[in-house]
């Protein structure tokens, strides 16, 4: 094709890569011989000469007693990630961060052209990889934490608790305990953040027991919040800690919502399915995971540097955990 084109190799490569130093006249020249030659660019020799490999590397922390994908969270948030990706051109690849990997370990996987970039999964507010990761020009985008400086997805959820702070004081509730989740992590302290502030606004009484996102932390601490003077109403950090709650009342034959109300958080898949479906504060969790690999890809794309934050709104889901209290 060089050769009919009267041109070397590489010129023919930047005509036909869309490089702004070859002139219109030439490009189109070559771009007419390409077609006479029935010329179909080779996908994966493209990408090995601009260094892509069209893969974004999904980090997600793992630990012993909850492994990630047993838990709803996570399949919802990688289907958005793969649906962002993929109408960009782009897959996912999964890595499973097994041993608190160190930055290098991270920064390693990028470098090597394993991926392109990195999106992290909610990571520990001392969580010394990141800026480290930063600071290496690593691409990343974290989903459910920030950071000054950093590229970040999360949600807000002052919309959402919001709506459910209003929904149980018009049942007549004043009353209400709070289940945090992890207070290493972001979202946690956003959370139970909000909920105080709600509180305050509200003039509610309240009380609040820390747990940690698990069914286990949530069984625990309605024991806590039911024993004594109980409260009439629990809102919870994770619809995985609501359903710890629903288990208690089982076992203890404590009436839901007659006895008292329940609030999860997320609207994950069991939530419309447990008995008696779970009124919840809806994270848009699809949403989320797409948003995030498309400011990844955006990122890559520009290879701008500029760090963006989106934060998504919450919503609110009336189920049949929530009614009003009949002391």
């Amino acid at each position: 094709m060089a050769k009919k084109a009267g041109v070397s190799a590489s010129t023919v490569s930047r005509a036909l890569s869309g490089s702004p130093l070859i002139s219109e006249p030439t490009r189109e020249r070559i771009r007419a011989i390409a077609e006479k030659m029935a010329y179909t660019p080779n996908r994966q020799a493209s990408l090995l000469a601009r260094q892509k490999t069209l893969r974004l590397g999904f980090v997600v922390p793992y630990y012993k007693s909850i492994p990630p994908f047993s838990r709803s969270y996570f399949p919802a948030l990688l289907n958005g990630l793969v649906t962002g990706a993929e109408e960009k051109g782009y897959s996912i690849t999964i890595i499973v961060d097994t041993t608190g990997d160190t930055y290098k370990d991270l920064s390693k996987i990028v470098q090597s052209k394993e991926v392109d970039g990195l999106l992290l999964a909610i990571n520990k507010i001392n969580d010394l990889r990141i800026p480290e990761l930063k600071k290496n020009n690593v691409p990343f985008v974290l989903i459910n934490s920030y950071g000054k400086g950093f590229s970040s997805v999360d949600n807000n959820p002052l919309p959402g608790m919001t709506a459910a702070f209003e929904h149980l004081i018009s049942l007549g509730h004043t009353t209400i305990g709070y289940i945090s989740g992890d207070m290493h992590y972001y979202n946690a302290i956003d959370r139970l953040e909000a909920f105080k502030t709600l509180a305050e606004k509200f003039k509610v009484t309240t009380q609040v027991e820390v747990g940690n996102f698990s069914k286990t932390s949530g069984y625990y601490c309605a024991g806590k919040l039911l024993q004594g003077a109980p409260v009439t109403a629990i809102m919870t950090s994770s619809d995985r800690e609501a359903l710890g709650v629903l288990e208690y009342c089982r076992d203890h034959a404590i009436a839901i919502p007659d006895k008292v109300s329940v609030i999860g958080f997320d609207d994950l898949d069991p939530a419309a399915y447990v008995h008696p479906a779970l009124t919840t504060i809806d994270n848009p969790v699809d949403e989320t995971g797409k948003a995030a690999s498309q400011l990844l890809i955006d990122t890559l794309e520009t290879r701008t540097n500029d760090p963006r934050q989106i934060r998504l709104d919450t919503g609110f889901i009336i189920r049949q955990s929530t009614g009003k209290p009949h002391g």
